[in-house]
């Protein structure tokens, strides 16, 4: 008699993978969204459910609001794809950017140390302290190193935590992002979330005041 152990595991293997991963990311979204629909309440945003994917599979919600005059939003979004995709978490805030600024702040690592040494942008803004924690990336050097006052040093020092995943703010056309990588099931994002959004802010007038 054949040995019919290799089979049984097999199938095994495959009836966890087949109904685990579902339920899997049922909880995982159904976490999120409780957890977002807290963070949402919180700062006066709307909840925005999402339908099943494939009429099966539970999608994170996203919120969006007014808060002073900007729109916010909270949401998720993917980059690459098969192995290298990766799941983004974001906090974004509207600007009027009529001369068309750009900039992105990262977080300093042996990634953006080789890419400096290989003659990749890093703009000193004279803080050592904060020159050694962020990379600068701009189209407006001389702008964004006098706009970044020492008070909007200070903040972004203290409400960036050093605990985020690949972390960066970027201003691309009328919208600042603040992403990083990881899930909104985790309170330790949403809450970063939530400290990010007054830099966030502060940060989202300077396209407003930038002159070519």
């Amino acid at each position: 008699m054949h040995d019919i152990t290799p089979i049984v595991f097999f199938v095994g293997v495959l009836t966890l993978v087949v109904v685990g991963a579902p339920l899997l990311s049922r909880w995982q979204a159904k976490r999120a969204g409780a957890n977002l629909a807290i963070l949402a309440r919180e700062l006066g945003l709307q909840l925005h459910e999402k339908p099943p994917a494939l009429g099966v599979f539970l999608q994170v919600p996203s919120a969006s609001g007014e808060r002073g005059g900007r729109t916010v939003r909270l949401h998720t979004f993917t980059t690459g794809s098969g192995k290298q995709r990766q799941a983004w978490q974001a906090l974004s805030v509207s600007c009027e950017n009529p001369q068309g600024l750009s900039f992105m702040l990262g977080t300093q690592n042996v990634l953006s140390a080789l890419g400096t040494l290989f003659g990749g942008q890093d703009v000193p803004v004279g803080d050592p302290v904060f020159d050694e924690r962020f990379i600068v990336r701009t189209n407006a050097v001389e702008f964004l190193r006098a706009a970044l006052l020492p008070e909007i040093r200070t903040l972004l020092l203290q409400r960036w935590s050093t605990r985020s995943s690949g972390a960066n703010v970027k201003l691309e056309g009328g919208e600042l992002t603040y992403a990083e990588l990881g899930s909104f099931t985790e309170t330790a994002v949403v809450e970063r979330m939530k400290a990010m959004l007054e830099p966030l802010v502060t940060l989202a007038a300077l396209p407003e005041v930038y002159r070519r």
